[in-house]
């Protein structure tokens, strides 16, 4: 007896495509899940984040008028869960790393989808190893540069301070809440930052971005923590900060690294989607899909 597939809800794919674009041989993209959260500097629920993007990434249109692109026929496979390390934070780091190394091998560009901010650390190694020279630019209101946070060095807090570690160059871009450890390690280190203020005027947003380009290597990784946005269009996050940028902030410094630049991979981090209104889930599926739009519009 064979059962008949159309009384069956169908497997939840990123952005629900036909089953024809989500092989994984043939896929450009790979969606990978980190439903984790190790600490919560405010409020927590980010390891809820993963299911609802792809949840809501249903409702998205495929088709990208401002690229003139329908982004998902080039290929978009999504992993199972990565299901959560019980053990130290470590356990995770190294699952991811091993899981992002895999697929870089098969020359997929990885999507991860947290999770805190902390998943971000194994992926980012994974890409160091495969692109020497690496640049990695944060979307983000905090720096994320502490050593330690609540006696662990692997948590959301620490994330970019292990990520530096590894020697990989770091712009961050819409800061606007740093500890005094995180000031005094960006002027040690000299890490170019960009505060939300810088790019609360659209007139110098043009010129703000070529700046950001300049710290940029040939290969970037965006990690991208959805708390970058101003309150009034994503509350649902752990720590929402006021005086956020908005939507078209992001959307412009994105497309113009990804005309100049190579985005090699990248990640959305922080969504804690009971935190508020079912527009911050979608936006975050919106804004995953937008980044699959630009990289492959690419230089063209």
């Amino acid at each position: 007896m064979k059962l008949d597939p159309d009384i069956f809800y169908p497997r939840l794919n990123f952005a629900l495509i036909d089953e024809k674009y989500t092989d994984f041989e043939k896929a450009k993209f790979v969606v990978v899940s980190a439903t984790y959260e190790v600490s919560a500097t405010y409020r927590g629920g980010c390891k809820d984040g993963p299911p609802a993007i792809i949840s809501a990434s249903q409702y998205i249109e495929l088709y990208d008028d401002e690229i003139n692109k329908e982004t998902f026929k080039a290929g978009i496979h999504t992993l199972p869960d990565v299901i959560p390390a019980l053990g130290a934070a470590r356990d995770m780091v190294d699952r991811l790393y091993s899981v992002t190394k895999m697929l870089l091998k098969k020359k997929k560009v990885v999507c991860t989808l947290g999770g805190d901010h902390s998943v971000s650390i194994g992926v980012v190694k994974a890409y160091m190893e495969k692109y020497p020279g690496l640049s990695v630019l944060q979307f983000d209101a905090h720096s994320d540069t502490r050593d330690e946070y609540e006696g662990s060095k692997l948590s959301g807090a620490t994330t970019m301070r292990r990520i530096h570690g590894m020697g990989v160059k770091i712009t961050q871009v819409g800061l606007r809440s740093l500890s005094k450890e995180d000031m005094l390690f960006a002027k040690k280190e000299n890490i170019k930052q960009y505060n939300a203020s810088d790019l609360s005027n659209l007139a110098n947003l043009s010129n703000l971005t070529d700046q950001i380009l300049e710290g940029l290597g040939d290969k970037v990784y965006i990690t991208f923590d959805v708390d970058f946005f101003d309150p009034s269009i994503m509350s649902a996050t752990g720590t929402p900060e006021p005086g956020g940028p908005g939507w078209y902030d992001a959307l412009t410094i994105l497309k113009k690294v990804a005309q100049e630049r190579e985005i090699v991979g990248f990640d959305v981090v922080e969504l804690a989607p009971d935190l508020g209104p079912h527009a911050c889930t979608f936006t975050a599926a919106k804004l995953v899909y937008k980044i699959m739009g630009y990289i492959l519009a690419g230089k063209n």
